[in-house]
């Protein structure tokens, strides 16, 4: 079964598909609009048409399968530039339609993803950067092709030549928007109060719980990943000393877990210790689920000057294509500042390192034949008895 966006047209919008002379990305549409031109940036690339990742191109050869399962031609694919190069100028139309001045450079830029690890100076193999957003995900910066989970292709990196291998949480910090809405009542009415966030108040009841949430473990499959499709949450190891904020904390160490599990399968393929991590997106805004992560992922966690690391990262893609560095790395070292450093405690790191071993490693291989049966029962796929 075809599921491209393409194939979408094809079978629901006919006529407009046999009208199509050229298929973009929102990026190269919007490339267009600014330029006139039909280009993307290798940097947005990011497996939504037949790109080959390890080339940073399309395959050359027209009747390669790739084509067939994007349902693209190659005829129909905008030119790609590398990113930090010029894609266009301001037309004439855009500035009057903008008020933009006709003639600006527009440079090609990178995925958010890929802005927000540039931007935090993840610039190699030994640091990772954490984006704590609604997916939560952990990338380093490679000149080496590698897939941390088989058959799912590194993302171009900002950097030209290198790639952004990822491992995602899917739901990640959603899982604190979806507790907020069904538990945290009273925090949102206390914010209320006091003028400020509920996720301000929420962050101030980690204190009151000891680390590992005394024993409450949480899975963050709330969502499946692309390898586990029947898996499903899980919050195990309740007892009668938890309360909603036990459930809070285990959510922030549970998508920590799950992002160390990421560290280690990209560790696997790097051959290269992790030894830093820097965070980013709105969970890196709380001092205490920087200290959390730098506990469970046993290294120091590094925050810079703002969590809008994309804007930022973006920002040191376009001084760089207009000059004013040699390099985006240079760009970076010159315009990436750390306002904060978390060190690992270290009778807090070894009880979830325990923890996470003994643990939450362990939960899914035991539960995946539940979750699995789960599944059949709720599909219609196994008969009542």
């Amino acid at each position: 079964m075809q599921k491209s966006k393409a194939y979408w047209i094809k079978q629901h919008e006919p006529e407009i598909w046999k009208k199509t002379y050229k298929f973009l990305l929102l990026s190269g549409y919007l490339n267009y609009i600014l330029t006139g031109e039909m280009k993307d940036s290798i940097g947005n690339m990011i497996g939504h048409l037949p790109f080959n990742a390890k080339t940073f191109g399309y395959p050359t050869n027209l009747k390669n399968i790739t084509y067939r399962q994007f349902g693209v031609e190659a005829r129909m694919l905008p030119k790609l530039v590398p990113v930090g190069e010029i894609l266009g100028n301001i037309t004439p139309k855009c500035r009057q339609d903008t008020g933009l001045s006709e003639g600006i450079k527009v440079i090609a830029g990178a995925s958010d993803k890929g802005a927000e690890t540039l931007a935090t100076g993840c610039l190699d193999e030994t640091t990772a950067s954490l984006s704590f957003g609604t997916t939560a995900t952990v990338q380093i910066t490679t000149d080496k092709y590698i897939e941390p989970l088989k058959f799912i292709p590194p993302y171009p990196a900002a950097i030209k030549g290198k790639y952004n291998p990822e491992y995602e949480v899917f739901r990640g910090y959603w899982l604190i928007s979806w507790f907020k809405r069904e538990f945290a009542h009273h925090e949102i009415l206390e914010a209320e109060k006091r003028g400020i966030s509920p996720e301000e108040v929420l962050n101030e009841t980690l204190r009151e719980i000891p680390c590992g949430s005394e024993g409450l473990v949480l899975q963050p499959y709330w969502t499946p990943g692309i390898k586990m499709k029947d898996a499903r949450g899980s919050i195990i190891g309740f007892s009668d000393v938890h309360t909603r904020v036990h459930i809070y904390r285990a959510i922030i160490e549970g998508i920590n877990y799950g992002l160390l599990e990421g560290i280690e399968k990209i560790e696997h393929c790097t051959k290269t210790k992790i030894t830093k991590a820097f965070v980013s997106g709105g969970g890196s805004q709380s001092k205490e689920i920087c200290q959390i992560t730098a506990d469970i992922l046993g290294i120091p966690v590094c925050r810079i000057q703002t969590h809008e690391a994309s804007g930022l990262g973006a920002a040191i893609i376009g001084y760089t294509g207009i000059g004013c560095y040699d390099s985006i790395e240079e760009a970076a070292l010159n315009m990436v500042r750390y306002a904060d450093r978390f060190e690992p405690n270290q009778q807090n790191a070894a009880l979830y390192k325990r923890l996470y071993n003994e643990g939450y490693k362990k939960i899914f291989a035991a539960l995946n034949p539940v979750y699995s049966q789960i599944n059949k029962i709720l599909n219609g796929g196994i008969n009542d008895e």
